[in-house]
């Protein structure tokens, strides 16, 4: 079978707008359920999605890295619909910002004394920066 029969439709689109569309091979991205790697002809399925990393491959060998975070998706008849919370690709990170940004949140989290839902909210804003500290630098390396 030739590469270009192994393709199928992504979508990603973020509040503001659409990030990407156009035909994969693969995409890996994260569930609620775990990481999932879908290819063409899989199964229909639905998932809340997690925070991390979006993995996109088409058939000319491009990858496609991005940061993710909340949403769902929804893949039927060879086209997968990611609707997320926020997206951004790893060449749209400022890591220096980002890595700031993890710095203060860290600070502000050892001080923190009161454990309710301003300190959940902490967490994330930390789990998102860290995130975006790391995949930057993993894929800034190739």
């Amino acid at each position: 079978m030739q590469v270009a029969e192994k393709q199928f439709r992504l979508k990603i689109v973020k509040p503001e707008g659409d990030v990407f569309s156009g035909e994969v091979v693969s995409v890996t991205l994260p569930t609620v359920h775990g990481q999932i790697t879908i290819l063409k002809d899989h199964e229909a399925y639905v998932s809340s999605l997690a925070s991390g990393e979006l993995v996109a491959r088409t058939a000319d060998g491009n990858v496609s890295p991005m940061l993710i975070s909340g949403g769902f998706l929804e893949l039927a008849d060879n086209e997968l619909i990611v609707l997320a919370d926020s997206a951004e690709h790893v060449s749209e990170i400022d890591l220096e910002q980002a890595q700031k940004a993890k710095a203060e949140l860290e600070a502000i989290i050892v001080k923190q004394e009161y454990r309710g839902p301003e300190y959940e909210a902490l967490l994330e804003k930390l789990s998102k920066e860290r995130s975006r500290v790391e995949i930057s630098h993993k894929w800034r390396k190739q």
